[in-house]
């Protein structure tokens, strides 16, 4: 008898299941699928010249605020475990504060780069509007709510203030 473990690292359940390889199949193939998609983007990320990013990320910004604003409108995000953190379209889930991540790191980069040719960041031309836009990411995620994403993202503006 051949099985599976799955240990599923979730804080408020962390559980191990036993599955039989049979019954694990359609979640290794799922797994594969996603490890296939997730590559692809990552290759058709990488072949784009960052100067493109750099050039978009109000709009990659916009669309991610967007989404995450999306979760809280009734009919458009779904609940799930009590909270508001996702939006389904046909059989995808999609949880607007993982693009938040990403879409920050774009935005952030693309904003202090402009702003720190001389090597000082300007406080209200650099650092407010930065800190601005990870405010707002911040509260968003915050009333789906979701603070495992939430607090990195402010500890990490909170010591990058520190450090100057």
């Amino acid at each position: 008898h051949r099985s599976l473990f799955f240990f599923f690292n979730d804080p408020a359940t962390p559980e191990i299941y036993t599955l039989s390889l049979h019954d694990a199949l359609p979640i290794l193939v799922a797994q594969c699928q996603w490890l296939l998609i997730g590559i692809g983007g990552m290759v058709l990320v990488s072949v784009i010249d960052y100067r493109i990013w750099q050039k978009c990320w109000v709009p990659i910004l916009g669309i991610t605020f967007i989404l995450l604003a999306a979760v809280r409108v009734p009919g458009i995000g779904t609940k799930v475990n009590g909270a508001y953190r996702w939006l389904r379209y046909g059989g995808y889930n999609m949880q607007p504060s993982e693009l938040a991540k990403l879409g920050l790191v774009i935005a952030l980069a693309a904003l202090l780069t402009r702003q720190s040719r001389s090597g000082k960041l300007p406080f209200l031309t650099g650092f407010l509007p930065a800190a601005g836009l990870i405010a707002l990411a911040c509260g968003l995620i915050a009333v789906e709510p979701d603070f495992g994403t939430a607090a990195p993202i402010e500890i990490g503006r909170a010591s990058w203030r520190e450090r100057g």
